[in-house]
């Protein structure tokens, strides 16, 4: 089934450099993608971006004209993709700060590494964009939630944080945690941010 999801997707490597282009399309091939789209800068990315759906976008960070930090603003400001992996020949750390802009962009960061990349790591990405997808599908069963249950949760505390770690792709050390808000309903049990959230910007 994964496989058959995995043959479905559509990415598009960003790289000014034409070997390292071929190196990541042979990757994507042997992780079984099917669909490669590619671009030597970012605004030929932006380009491809703009006429076709992408599922991922592979982002060099060192190009001329526009360089990799500039075309994740661009691509956060446009919606075109939300999944990125960031790949650069600099150190592991600059890379992790960057991904961390990125995801306060709103993009979802499927990896960030130093090149080069395996096939073992572009599998693993693809996991996290499926892990990804799935938590956003989840039916929105709750829509009879009011203003007043918010209101009232906010009063009692039923809101608390959950802890995710963060680790490094490579050595697996703890980069850093994010902090997840979530709602345990009194009588509704738990409740999704994608509803709560919604819920709290309707009624400011």
């Amino acid at each position: 089934h994964m496989d058959q999801q995995t043959s479905e997707m559509t990415v598009l490597v960003v790289d000014d450099s034409r070997s390292q282009r071929e190196y990541l399309k042979a990757l994507c091939e042997d992780a079984r993608l099917k669909t490669i789209f590619e671009a030597e800068n970012g605004v030929e990315a932006l380009g491809v971006l703009a006429k076709q759906s992408i599922d991922v976008v592979f982002v060099d960070l060192e190009m001329p004209q526009m360089d990799g930090i500039e075309l994740l603003r661009k691509i956060a400001q446009v919606k075109h993709s939300q999944s990125v992996i960031i790949l650069s020949a600099k150190d592991p750390s600059l890379i992790l700060s960057v991904g961390t802009m990125a995801e306060e962009d709103g993009l979802e960061v499927l990896g960030t590494y130093r090149k080069p990349i395996s096939t073992d790591q572009i599998c693993k990405s693809i996991d996290t964009f499926y892990t990804y997808q799935s938590s956003q599908e989840l039916p929105h069963k709750n829509n009879h939630l009011l203003k007043n249950d918010i209101s009232q949760a906010i009063e009692q505390g039923d809101f608390f944080l959950a802890y995710q770690p963060k680790v490094t792709n490579d050595a697996c050390q703890l980069k850093s945690v994010e902090a997840l808000a979530r709602w345990e309903h009194r009588s509704k049990g738990n409740i999704s941010p994608i509803e709560f959230i919604a819920l709290a910007e309707k009624h400011n």
